[in-house]
């Protein structure tokens, strides 16, 4: 059977019934590197479209050396529009509602979320900046009730035509697609970034030589 592997414990006099049960391990983890990737690159953004230093003590995963080189882009890009109408698109995909065959479901039906409140009371402004958390036991929970809910949410195929058309994942597909793509918004802007550097250069050496 395709996609399928056969444990064999011990030898049987009898017939053996067989039953077929996802990899809910691997979902799991697949879950959970899906949030820490997302929540690093929420980090990225909020690094270089703002210039608060708090920013950075709110991120606990970060070495010395990386601290270092991001303290140095703190609001690089503050006030690009790119980046956060990027911002803006994450989070709405993470906060959306997504169809399944037992109905609507968001993210937090399944244990992943962004909680906002302290353990003390009150909020927490660093969990207002958009990362994601993750309830274990809810989404342990999730993967062996509701596996297939849970599955549908990040893919589902709402017309039935056999092609995945909604989702979690294929609506972030979607959204940073063009941004990665060969000759797309990032690649097209690096290269008129290094386009207007070029002429900054050529104007500063012309300055030098009228100097």
């Amino acid at each position: 059977l395709p996609g399928v592997t056969l444990d064999l414990r011990q030898a049987s006099d009898k017939p053996v019934k067989l039953s077929i049960k996802p990899d809910r391990e691997a979902a799991k983890e697949g879950i959970i590197e899906l949030v820490g990737n997302y929540n690093r690159l929420m980090a990225e953004l909020n690094i270089v479209s703002r210039s608060e230093e708090s920013i950075l003590s709110e991120i606990d995963y970060l070495s010395t050396e990386e601290r270092a080189t991001y303290k140095e882009r703190l609001g690089m890009f503050q006030g690009d529009s790119m980046i956060g109408q990027m911002r803006s698109s994450l989070q709405r995909i993470m906060m959306d509602v997504y169809g399944t065959d037992q109905g609507p479901k968001i993210l937090a039906t399944f244990g992943v979320s962004t909680n906002t409140s302290r353990a003390s009371g009150g909020y927490d402004a660093s969990r207002l900046r958009g990362y994601l958390e993750i309830d274990e036991s809810a989404l342990d929970k999730a993967l062996l009730d509701s596996f297939q809910s849970v599955r549908q949410a990040f893919g589902f195929d709402s017309d039935r035509d056999l092609i995945v058309d909604s989702g979690i994942g294929f609506a972030l597909d979607a959204l940073m697609k063009p941004y990665v793509e060969t000759g797309g918004i990032i690649s097209t802007r690096t290269r008129t970034l290094d386009d207007q550097i070029a002429r900054q250069k050529r104007t500063i050496e012309t300055l030098d030589k009228q100097l």
